[in-house]
């Protein structure tokens, strides 16, 4: 059984249900942030500048962005700011989090302790 972020971790001044992950995207995207990052099972993550494969542990957490449904707030997604390990290009990872988040989700969040750096960066916007 995977191991769950409790939501209230991922608080911080990013968090909003007014914005879409789309709204998400285009703001990072007008600060030049136009990579990005797949999920993959174990903890890993794949950047889509260099397509090489890292533990999330290894790389850079930047920003996290929490997203909740209008409609339903169950609906919870994180936008995270990533940095690559292998080449350091810097691109966006959605991730769901909460009861309803996949193993794989929950996997890379934890790898990343996404609550525990968080913490330390305040609320810094890319």
């Amino acid at each position: 059984m995977p191991l769950h972020i409790d939501p209230k971790q991922l608080n911080n001044a990013h968090s909003s249900t007014d914005h879409s992950i789309l709204d998400e995207l285009q703001d990072l995207e007008d600060h030049g942030i136009t990579e990005a990052f797949d999920v993959l099972p174990g903890g890993f993550v794949r950047c889509s500048a260099c397509h090489q494969v890292g533990d999330a542990r290894d790389t850079a957490l930047l920003d996290v962005r929490r997203l909740e449904g209008k409609s339903d707030p169950s609906e919870m997604a994180a936008v995270l700011t990533l940095r690559c390990s292998h080449c350091g290009a810097e691109g966006a990872c959605i991730t769901s989090f909460g009861p309803l988040a996949s193993a794989e989700d929950q996997d890379v969040l934890m790898a990343l302790s996404v609550h525990e750096r968080f913490a330390g960066l305040g609320a810094v916007a890319p």
